[in-house]
């Protein structure tokens, strides 16, 4: 059986990397699909590229593909362009045809290109050295900056609000949420404490109920309320759509997510999974679901290449979150795996290793994909992600 993934963010290599020791088996190759030839664990990556010693911090929540993928995995760095289900081959926008009998999705959300004038965390810059030049010039911009604009009130934004305002108190920052509320899929005890936590911060003010903002004027001015705000950067935390261009209409919903059944399975479809942010399944997009998704997904792939039916279903869960409000506070809110329930705790030791603690985890789960160690590295030495 030929498995192809495409996309190599969280799911997607944790599904590599549980499948890997089957190659050769009930597997007789797997593919990865990713323009990218490094792996970044998006849940670390504002406080690493903040942070003073930002190189080395960026490179522990960011692995080279040697370090990122199983040997046994063949990475190709391209896109897709195209999916012929009938044929099963997807074509890639290097002109190359890949032939699958189980095609996984895990594409994502679009980044900005290259030199957008609008920087946001998250790029498509194809290797580590480059994203870490492009952080490099962020940086550079940030320290000339007296006014920044930060666009979305979601996790990004809050977090992100949290870690310009602490580290870089003289530099004037307008919040601008289209909602009136921020984080607003969250549960209102969180949503409280962010806000009063932003509120705090001297050198920020929030802009609630901005709806879409347009383009500044030709001068470059944003006109919001009686505010005319002339910002040295515009910084974008939400993203730019999908990553579902390349699929049939007829695997989309309106939105162009992913229609999946239970067992994250393509409706309508034989060995064709979706998961991530494309899955249009109803809950929330955090590192941990793409984690729990991706498991479902692998067992399920492991279920067609040993010509079973798929049979782990996707449930849902609640799995509790840690924010990130600048370097030395978090939010953290309904953690049921070290008993904590429905309980947030803000600026605290404890919420703070928490954090830690996650985000290593998370790594070293998409270093191996639940398995007990993958093959990694130039030498082929069997090594593990922390």
């Amino acid at each position: 059986m030929k498995v192809v993934v495409c996309g190599g963010g969280i799911g997607g290599s944790y599904v590599v990397n549980g499948l890997a020791e089957h190659v050769g088996r009930e597997i007789s190759s797997i593919t990865l699909v990713e323009p990218r030839t490094y792996f970044e664990a998006p849940n670390g990556v504002l406080g690493a590229i903040h942070h003073p010693d930002y190189r080395r911090e960026f490179q522990v929540v960011a692995k080279n593909q040697e370090w990122a993928w199983d040997r046994r995995v063949k990475h190709v760095a391209s896109r897709v362009a195209s999916v012929d289900p009938a044929a099963r081959t997807i074509k890639l926008e290097n002109g190359e045809d890949i032939a699958y009998d189980v095609l996984c999705i895990a594409t994502g959300t679009k980044s900005l290109p290259e030199g957008a004038a609008i920087w946001r965390p998250g790029t498509e810059i194809k290797t580590l050295e480059a994203r870490l030049d492009e952080i490099e010039r962020y940086r550079a911009d940030i320290a000339k900056s007296k006014t920044i604009m930060l666009i979305g009130g979601g996790v990004v934004g809050v977090e992100l609000v949290s870690e310009l305002a602490e580290r870089h108190p003289n530099v004037r920052i307008h919040f601008a949420v289209s909602d009136k509320e921020l984080l607003i899929s969250f549960p209102s005890i969180t949503r409280r404490v962010a806000r009063r936590h932003i509120e705090r911060l001297r050198n920020v003010q929030i802009h609630f109920g901005t709806g879409r903002l347009g383009p500044p004027d030709a001068d470059g001015v944003y006109r919001i309320g009686s505010f005319e705000i002339r910002p040295d950067m515009v910084i974008k935390c939400f993203p730019s759509g999908l990553n579902t261009g390349f699929l049939p209409d007829a695997w989309l919903d309106e939105r162009k997510q992913v229609k999946v059944d239970r067992f994250l399975q393509v409706e309508g479809t034989s060995g064709v999974f979706a998961l991530g942010d494309v899955a249009n399944i109803s809950n929330d997009k955090s590192a941990k679901t793409a984690i729990d998704e991706a498991e479902v997904v692998r067992r399920n792939v492991l279920a067609v290449c040993r010509s079973r039916q798929s049979s782990v279903r996707f449930n849902g869960a609640r799995t509790g979150f840690v924010l990130r409000l600048g370097p030395r506070e978090s939010l953290m809110y309904y953690l049921p795996f070290i008993g904590l329930y429905g309980i947030t705790l803000s600026g605290s030791y404890l919420a703070a290793v928490v954090r830690e603690i996650l985000l290593a985890r998370i790594i070293h789960q998409c270093s191996t994909g639940g398995t007990s160690g993958s093959l990694k590295g130039p030498s082929g030495d069997l090594a593990m992600t922390t």
